[in-house]
């Protein structure tokens, strides 16, 4: 009675700091559109990369003093970083860019379906059988895009739209290659890895095409702040700690309040307030999230760690 007890408290405080780590990642979109205004999608890459690659530094340094000869392997860190880090370098570029001509709550929710994208990519390419239950969440998933973002017909959609659903499969295929990789390398060192990876592509880019002034960068502090800080290195640590011994449905629901969290950000924050054709469009997509975590059948391995967005 005692140990069900005690793994009961523990699943409540570790679906806590998922939902922390949610209201903090659905927070960062109305900042994410603020830093839009003064930055290019890429600088404020690149920028938000570099900041959580210094503050995630530290910590990767402590982890590597405790691992052993037999557990550094550093081809397959290479590997791991060059595939999951491009997946989250190109989605969120897509998403930052997106962003500036979309609202915070739309990108929140179009970003939100990599949850049925997953699934989805999985039958494709790896020939894994879903159940009927992914299908009507894509159907419902489909009215409900549609509601939120096509209110002129299909006209109706705009370019941000258009990227953040592209973003939305980029970290479908990002979910995948971290699942794959994240028991080889490491949760902490895998998420600083990736962002090492994105901060190292971004400013290439930036370098390249833009390059943007102190006067800019200054405006955009505080946007840069919270993303790189709050959102990339403690939003994803308290995602890697939150999904230890967590039922993986349990984990994914709790995480994907995110998009809930970016459509309250949105009208507190930016005071972008959604018609009711938006709003239904919010909760039918909302509906097939939940539909699509809590049918979506992981592999055994997975069972174990749990599955969801590591950006």
């Amino acid at each position: 009675m005692e140990k069900k007890k005690n793994i009961l408290v523990k699943e409540i405080i570790h679906t806590l700091i998922l939902f922390q780590a949610a209201l903090i990642w659905g927070l960062a979109f109305p900042f994410q559109s603020i830093g839009a205004r003064y930055l290019d999608g890429w600088s404020f890459l690149s920028i938000r990369s570099i900041m959580s690659v210094i503050v995630m530094l530290p910590f990767v340094i402590i982890i590597d003093r405790r691992r052993t000869n037999g557990e550094k392997d550093i081809k397959t860190d290479l590997l791991a970083g060059a595939l999951c880090g491009g997946f989250l370098c190109l989605a969120s570029a897509c998403q930052q860019i997106g962003i500036k001509y979309t609202t915070a709550a739309k990108s929140g929710f179009i970003t939100a379906l990599y949850v049925i994208f997953v699934p989805i990519i999985s039958l494709i390419i790896f020939r894994k059988k879903q159940p009927l239950r992914l299908w009507v969440s894509v159907a419902l998933c489909l009215l409900g895009l549609y509601l939120l973002c096509a209110r002129g017909g299909l006209k109706g959609f705009s370019a941000g739209d258009i990227l953040t659903l592209a973003c939305a499969v980029l970290f479908a295929g990002q979910i995948l290659t971290v699942s794959f990789f994240v028991k080889k390398v490491g949760a902490v060192r895998l998420t600083f890895l990736q962002f090492a990876v994105c901060a190292i592509i971004s400013t290439a880019v930036m370098v390249i095409f833009s390059g943007p002034s102190i006067g800019q960068i200054y405006k955009a502090l505080p946007a840069l702040i919270y993303v790189g800080v709050m959102s990339s290195a403690i939003g994803y640590s308290l995602q890697a700690i939150g999904q230890k011994g967590l039922n993986p449905a349990v984990a994914s629901l709790a995480m994907c309040m995110e998009s809930v969290f970016s459509l309250i950000g949105g009208i507190f924050i930016l005071g972008q307030l959604s018609s009711v054709r938006e709003t239904c469009g919010c909760i039918l997509m909302f509906v097939a999230i939940v539909i699509a975590e809590v049918g979506f059948p992981l592999p055994r391995k997975e069972r174990k760690n749990g599955s969801g967005k590591t950006d």
